[in-house]
């Protein structure tokens, strides 16, 4: 004789299990939220070390702009506003998206749960001799290229995305901004 639903007996504290789980869709949410955030970190530091490395893809300097970042002064330059370095001063650096630190410490990740997104904030201004410009603006040129300023393109947001969403069990968990 089989018996029925009715027949089964509650064993155990149930009382205590109900206690442990009540709150166990809030634990997964919240899971989910530092998870995001880890992998937003990590796309951070994976976009940084990206640029860092200087992809062999990527084209070189302009050799004028290249002489002009470094400091050299020759006369073959002479098209390019060279900038006189005092005595003991500092040169940029020869490579790309190197001119100083402001873009690498605007890059920033955010989530829309089930999304993170990473990029460059848009706030933040570049401020230069003949005034501001955004950094994200700067960031989207040196990644598309630009045409008016005979800047190619050097990609560091799909590289990483890719890298990530790659890393993820969720192939579109990450997308890039400005």
């Amino acid at each position: 004789m089989a018996r029925g639903i009715s027949s089964i007996r509650k064993v155990g504290q149930w009382s205590l299990a109900k206690r442990l789980t009540a709150g166990i869709g809030k634990d997964i949410e919240s899971a989910n939220k530092d998870a995001m955030k880890l992998i937003g970190l990590e796309a951070e530091k994976f976009m940084i070390k990206y640029i860092k490395d200087q992809p062999s893809d990527w084209p070189a300097l302009n050799p004028e702009y290249k002489a002009y970042k470094m400091g050299i002064r020759k006369g073959s330059y002479s098209s390019i506003k060279t900038r006189k370095l005092k005595k003991g001063g500092t040169q940029y650096s020869e490579k790309m998206l190197f001119r100083t630190s402001t873009m690498w410490n605007s890059i920033k990740s955010a989530f829309n749960f089930p999304t993170v997104f990473i990029g460059v904030k848009r706030e933040v201004k570049y401020k230069a001799k003949d005034g501001e410009e955004e950094v994200a603006k700067i960031a989207a040129i040196m990644n598309y290229g630009s045409a008016e300023r005979n800047v190619p393109a050097r990609p560091y947001l799909e590289p990483t995305q890719s890298a990530m969403n790659k890393r993820s069990r969720r192939k579109d968990c990450l997308k890039h901004f400005y």
